[in-house]
């Protein structure tokens, strides 16, 4: 019967005629019967002369009346086409004029069937939870509605004019995001200090559409500059407080905004904003009181997962099966393989865990900072001090160390002249924690190597 009608609408009439089999179980997949009882005694009960003494449950068993009559209603006209469904099937068998009938049933019966499954999905009886519905729009501020088994939902959307304020800097200045045409992302200071990573391009994953960085090796103070751009198209020109240099060892807690020029925003660069251009405005003082401000971040990085290795014995047991395999001698005798086994022998004939002894499970990670801002209508500072302190998963590999400074100062030399110095910089600090050794036991000769490193 498979091949007599097209795949399109084959599926559905195998779901027809799987309904049709669930509704001849007992109970039924529909119920029919059991639903015109609950309506029957909701309707009883609402006859009666005290019903509307309680408004509230009142208004409440005439809403579940209502949703019960629904689901019959729907689920009459579900059991009514998948009847008509079977006779189809069962009469295209001789005759294949029914097709066409055969199709618009299943069409009207596949609609029924998924506005039904929204329904369930939406539904407060089968999300307990509640289904929330996230509206967003760049202009408007977002909205979040509880659907409560609603299958209409009218949405009208606020203007967020505080947003379309916001000011970008560009670099011939700065522009309001409501008269700005080109590609420009913004971030916040702010948001990039929620998650501390090391290395501030692994800080804008995710944080800003179109720049894309993947790290090519977890040493601790590696930046993997070849593999970070905006859209695909190379490496970024990163602007600093007005001045070209790195970013990725600026402490996240020094930053007061970000921009991201992505098009012909950054063609006042020229060549070099080819590639798009990052603007990195970091924090000033502000007129007030001395502020002092302390945060701290600490962590566990671990591996993602931990690799299962051979013992000494499974691989020289192993390694002879492959060489046996592969027409070759034995690269181990059974008494070698033997002494593996029981470990009779752990000088000679040792079974290193490898991995255990150069990979740790967690690597602790701590990042502080500690800054003051303040000043008058005449003079505006910003200091600001931090320090990381990372670990390495290898055991083999350097402890990284970084302390962080800054020193922002604004001063008003007249009501149209402002002066402003900036110091910041950065020590990094790798420190061994273990020796290196210029000689492995890799490096011996297979005949007096009683390691498995052939």
């Amino acid at each position: 019967m498979e091949e007599t009608y097209p795949w399109k609408w084959q599926k559905f009439a195998k779901k027809s005629l799987k309904i049709k089999r669930s509704s001849w179980a007992s109970g039924g997949l529909f119920d029919l019967d059991r639903l015109e009882e609950d309506i029957a005694l909701l309707e009883n009960r609402m006859t009666e002369p005290d019903f509307w003494n309680d408004n509230i449950a009142a208004q409440k068993t005439s809403q579940e009346l209502n949703e019960l009559k629904m689901k019959y209603e729907t689920f009459n006209n579900m059991q009514e086409l998948s009847d008509e469904t079977e006779l189809y099937l069962e009469m295209l068998e001789e005759d294949d004029s029914v097709q066409e009938e055969l199709e618009e049933t299943l069409e009207k019966l596949d609609k029924i069937m998924t506005s039904y499954e929204m329904t369930l999905l939406l539904s407060e009886p089968y999300d307990h939870n509640n289904a929330i519905l996230e509206i967003t729009y760049i202009g408007y501020r977002p909205q979040e509605i509880a659907i409560k088994g609603q299958t209409r939902v009218d949405i009208k959307l606020a203007e967020d004019t505080q947003k379309l304020d916001e000011v970008v800097v560009v670099g011939y200045g700065t522009q309001k995001k409501a008269t700005l045409t080109g590609a420009v992302a913004s971030l916040k200071g702010e948001e990039l200090a929620k998650v501390s990573q090391p290395n501030m391009k692994a800080n804008l994953i995710g944080k800003i559409p179109g720049v894309r960085y993947q790290e090519s090796t977890g040493e601790p103070g590696v930046d993997s500059s070849d593999r970070f751009n905006i859209r695909g198209f190379g490496e970024p020109l990163v602007i600093v407080d007005g001045v070209e240099r790195p970013f990725t060892q600026i402490d996240p807690n020094e930053i007061a905004s970000m921009n991201v020029l992505k098009d012909a925003s950054a063609a006042v660069y020229g060549f070099k904003g080819v590639n798009g251009v990052i603007i990195i405005e970091t924090k000033k003082g502000e007129m007030s009181r001395p502020k002092i401000n302390y945060s701290y971040s600490i962590g566990l990085q671990s591996p993602v997962k931990n690799l299962e290795m051979m013992n000494a014995y499974e691989y020289a047991y192993y390694r002879n099966q492959a060489l046996m395999n592969a027409g070759q001698s034995k690269r181990f005798t059974d008494e070698e393989v033997e002494k593996y086994r029981t470990g009779s022998d752990p000088i000679n004939y040792p079974s290193t865990d490898w991995y255990a002894e150069t990979v740790r499970k967690v690597a602790p990670k701590q990042q502080h900072n500690l800054n003051i801002n303040g000043g008058s209508e005449k003079i505006r500072y910003f200091f600001s001090l931090g320090y990381l302190d990372q670990e390495s998963i290898l055991k083999s590999t350097q402890e990284f160390k970084r302390y962080n400074f800054r020193s922002n100062i604004t001063a008003e030399i007249t009501s149209k002249l402002n002066a402003e110095v900036g110091l910041g910089g950065h020590i990094d600090y790798p420190r061994a924690r273990r020796p290196h050794w210029r000689h492995s036991v890799f490096s011996q000769g297979s005949a007096e190597c009683p390691c498995l490193c052939q």
